[in-house]
């Protein structure tokens, strides 16, 4: 993990999506340089999102998608409403797979719809829009 400024935070757009962003200090890539002896553009830098099923820690799922270091964010569309959520940004290799760079803040995305009790239901308010975009 990283030692100095480095950071990756995860936020809750809707029921279906995540937000994630990071940014990787200067001084925390050249010592991911000298770790694994590769130049910075030769690394591939991949996003692994989370997901804690109902069996606690042996149902946890994953999922790893490639994303560009110098964008600083993504959005993780299609994840699933009601669940809980952690991201992590990490360096893809070929020898030692998933090599953990950052860690997120757990996040739990709300139900897909509002309660039928909830006050916001009856007043006719909408929580979420389907229709909002994710990204």
């Amino acid at each position: 993990m990283m030692a100095h400024g480095s950071r990756l935070g995860a936020m809750v757009q809707h029921p279906t999506c995540l937000f994630a962003y990071w940014e990787i200090e200067e001084a925390d890539l050249a010592a991911v340089e000298r770790a694994l002896n590769a130049r910075r553009e030769s690394l591939s830098l991949a996003l692994r999102v989370y997901r804690l099923g109902d069996g606690g820690p042996e149902g946890v799922s994953y999922v790893t998608m490639p994303v560009d270091l110098s964008m600083g964010r993504y959005y993780v569309n299609d994840v699933e409403p009601g669940g809980l959520y952690w991201l992590e940004v990490g360096v893809q290799t070929e020898g030692q797979g998933f090599l953990r760079l950052l860690r997120s803040n757990i996040v739990e995305t709300p139900p897909a719809a509002v309660s039928p009790g909830d006050s916001r239901a009856e007043a006719g308010g909408v929580a979420y829009s389907p229709l909002a975009a994710c990204g």
